[in-house]
Order: C-alpha cells, then structure tokens, then sequence
C-alpha cells in the first residue's frame, strides 16, 4: 500500500511538474509560455555566466524543488524559466561556488505573463574592502559621514556610513578595477577630498579623512598608494 500511494503521489508531483512548464531554454522570450528572465551580472555590470538558477514551485502547501527544474546561465549571464498556467507560487535562486548573490532569491505568487528584468547581482571571487577612520580637526570621532565608492566608469557605487566611534569599511569590492572613495558630510570639507585606487588588487585599511570646519580648505587632492 505505501509504495502504491508513493507511487501516486510521484504521479501527482510529475503532472504538477508538466502543467508548471517547468522546461528551461537559454534564448531569449519570445510568444511561448509565460516566463521569468533576466540577467546575473556582478557589481560593475559584467555578465556571470554558469551559475545555477534552481526553481521551486508550489505543490500543497510547501516549494518543491526538483533536478528538472534548473537552468544555467549563458556567456550573457542571462537565464529564462519558462512557467504554465497552474502555477500559483515560483521562487528562483541562483547558486554558484564562490559566489553571493543579492538578492538571495525572488519569489512570484499567482504570476502571469513574462516576467522580465528579473535581476541578480553576483559577489564572486576575493573580493576586496576598503576601511578607516573620519576625525575631525580634534581629533574627535565625525559620527553619520556618508563613505561613497565609485568605479571608473561609474556603473557601480555604494554608500557607507561612519559609525559612532567614526569607523567605516567597504566591503565586497570587485578586484581589478579603478575606483574612487569620497566623503561626505553636509557643511564640511575633507582632508583628502576623495582617495583613488588604481587596479584594486587588496585590502586597504586605515584609509582615514579628515573633517574640516567649513571654510579652512582642502589640501591638494594626492591618490592613494
């Protein structure tokens, strides 16, 4: 009796399977069935090809995921998870070694039609950080003062904010490109303005600034070593 209702139920789950279109492509949409695409890129917009889109589809009450039910992505870091009519709850998540993804996973409920621009950013590889310190001209930690980087073609950037002790880190940086940290803080100036990192190839620490009452000037910008 227990293999005849397991049986059953591996019936059941294969049909719910089938009418899910749970049957994967790497081209791009076209007028077939609904689907959910888009493109994993890292943090400057490069294109991560291989990495593993897994899906999982409503069955009762709970998300099953199955070996059917996986795609790659192509050299373009593009992926397309094709869905049919029954489905009444999707989730994807991308997976590949070494890699963190943002965000972790994305989930649809009763979709319908083409879900496009279905987006994941990818950390892979040694990433890098960048930290120090923002004081002022006391020697005082400056609480709140907005750390920003920038890549050399400005497709990437974050924001950071000094802590209480006037601390800052930037964290999972993509090596290998040129990149620009600047200071913020409404009514001061800073002392460098900005740093410059050429080739970022490690970490950098103690990458300090100083806050400047408004009104005493900046020294001569001098990129960072």
């Amino acid at each position: 009796m227990k293999s005849k209702h397991k049986i059953r139920v591996l019936m059941i789950f294969a049909l719910a399977l089938y009418l899910s279109g749970c049957v994967f492509d790497t081209g791009d949409s076209g007028d077939g069935d609904p689907a959910i695409e888009g493109y994993v890129r890292d943090e400057v917009g490069r294109p991560v090809a291989d990495v593993k889109i897994k899906a999982y589809i409503s069955y009762g009450e709970a998300l099953v995921s199955s070996s059917t039910c996986s795609t790659w992505t192509d050299s373009r870091g593009f992926y397309r998870v094709p869905f049919g009519p029954s489905v009444i709850e999707i989730m994807v998540r991308p997976s590949k070694a070494g890699c963190v993804f943002r965000p972790p996973q994305i989930s649809y409920y009763s979709p319908d039609g083409a879900l496009r621009g279905e987006n994941f950013t990818a950390a892979c590889g040694t990433l890098h950080s960048i930290s120090g310190s923002v004081f002022d001209t006391e020697g005082d930690p400056v609480t709140g003062v907005a750390i920003t980087i920038r890549d050399e073609l400005n497709r990437w950037d974050k924001t950071v904010f000094t802590n209480q002790s006037g601390l800052y880190c930037i964290e999972n940086i993509v090596p290998g490109l040129d990149y620009v940290v600047t200071p913020f803080l409404s009514s001061r100036d800073f002392d460098p303005p900005r740093r410059a990192y050429e080739n970022l190839g490690r970490d950098f620490e103690d990458q300090d600034f100083i806050a400047l009452p408004p009104g005493i000037g900046i020294r001569p910008f001098s990129p960072s070593s």
